[in-house]
């Protein structure tokens, strides 16, 4: 009865197995009794084969090494014998990485396992994958630990990659300055030293973080106080840094309580009252009360240049201020304020004088309308002797003499490039 033995497995030093397969082409069944030559030793020493069929069972033997070694099967089969050859060759590269154990030659460390071999990948598994005498270093699959070398608890940007967690790992991130301990996400922030201690990234110099540096901001410590917020009126904080005072809210240097209205700078005790504009401006409790009436603005002066009226003067008689806003000359409107014996030069088409305004410099007649349109007063210099380069002083500051001729005389003061004062009050007549 031919046999057939396979080798399947085969550790040095260590038990191996064979598979010895019979085949039996009888009609009826055969009974094997076997026996075999050492190392060779079996667990069963009988084996079954079916009428025309195979059988097998497992053999086993004691490797020395890894040279082939032939031994002896035998078996008997009723009056029948035979013997059988069997060669025991070991595998040398039971694992099937293409590394032999050194005993067969190879450089293998560890043939039980394939992807434990030279040239293989380090792995953190506590062998020593690469065959080089070292386990677990420089691992492909070690972690990254994030160091902290200052000690602070968080860990800056130098990294390691390592199998077990190096002395100076840290879990918590974000240090920006790993060389100072003092400088770490959530240390208190120290402002104005030039050090982001918190390492949030934003400025060190300002600390209510409302976008404007302590050097511009009037209160650091306030984010709603900085150039160019809104003001909170009266609650004593000095929110747009103007600083102006915060109980004066429209700047005229008045205060709330004895101002008579704090959002109107045209309005404050010892204001001059602005007649026409509807407003108790000097706070007396009384609106519009103070026109200019009849007397109280004259024409003082005239200037004439070739062709015309080169300025006309308005001066201010009365014993208290006079708001000329609603104040008509001809139809040019004057504004301000003029004190008593103040006076306002209103020219003609000149480079030579800073005026008020112009008017025609080939008219013959001036007049000053109040704002309801009364008729303030008039000068009418037809047929007077107004030279060029001249100009007419009023003798008497008398709203009745300024429109006729004998109430009027050559100015003889000097005031570039005319003769007289234009702008101020002159001597009068001698």
């Amino acid at each position: 009865m031919p046999a057939e033995v396979l080798v399947t497995d085969a550790v040095p030093g260590q038990w191996y197995v064979f598979a010895l397969t019979a085949h039996n082409p009888g009609l009826a069944a055969a009974r094997l009794t076997l026996t075999a030559d050492p190392p060779l030793t079996l667990a069963l020493t009988a084996l079954e084969v079916p009428a025309q069929g195979s059988a097998s069972i497992k053999l086993t033997a004691l490797a020395a090494s890894y040279q082939p070694e032939v031994v002896a099967l035998r078996w008997e089969s009723g009056d029948r014998a035979g013997l059988t050859e069997v060669t025991l060759a070991p595998n040398p590269d039971r694992d099937g990485d293409g590394h032999a154990l050194p005993e067969a030659g190879g450089d293998d460390c560890d043939d039980e396992r394939p992807l434990i071999h030279p040239g293989a990948d380090e792995r953190c598994d506590g062998r020593d994958d690469d065959c080089d005498g070292v386990a677990d270093e420089s691992a492909v699959d070690a972690p990254v630990w994030r160091l902290d070398l200052d000690g602070d608890g968080y860990a800056g940007w130098e990294v390691v990659r390592a199998c077990e967690a190096p002395a100076r790992a840290a879990s918590r991130t974000g240090d920006c300055d790993d060389t100072d301990p003092s400088v770490s996400p959530g240390a208190a922030e120290i402002w104005y030293d030039g050090v982001d201690q918190d390492c949030d990234g934003r400025s060190d110099l300002d600390q209510d973080r409302d976008g404007v540096p302590v050097t511009r901001d009037c209160d650091d410590t306030d984010s709603a106080v900085f150039p160019g917020a809104s003001e909170l009126w009266y609650d004593g904080v000095d929110q747009a840094c103007d600083g102006g005072s915060d109980f004066d809210q429209d700047g005229d240097g008045v205060p709330l309580g004895l101002d008579c209205s704090d959002v109107d700078a045209s309005v404050a005790p010892g204001l001059p009252e602005r007649w026409g504009d509807g407003r108790d401006n000097d706070c007396d409790g009384l609106v519009d009360e103070a026109p200019p009436l009849w007397g109280e603005l004259l024409f003082t002066e005239l200037g004439a240049q070739e062709g015309g009226l080169l300025y006309a003067e308005v001066c201010a008689l009365a014993l208290t201020p006079v708001e000329l806003d609603g104040v008509l000359l001809d139809t040019l409107q004057l504004s301000g304020v003029l004190l008593p014996g103040g006076c306002v030069l209103v020219c003609g088409p000149t480079e030579a004088l800073d005026c008020a305004g112009e008017v025609d410099p080939a008219t013959r007649e001036l007049t000053l309308w109040d704002a309801e349109g009364a008729l303030l007063d008039a000068v009418r210099w037809d047929g007077w002797p107004l030279t060029e380069g001249a100009a007419l002083e009023l003798g008497t500051l008398d709203p009745d003499q300024n429109d006729r001729p004998e109430g009027w005389c050559p100015a003889l003061e000097e005031s570039a490039p005319l003769l007289g004062s234009p702008g101020a009050l002159g001597p009068g007549c001698p």
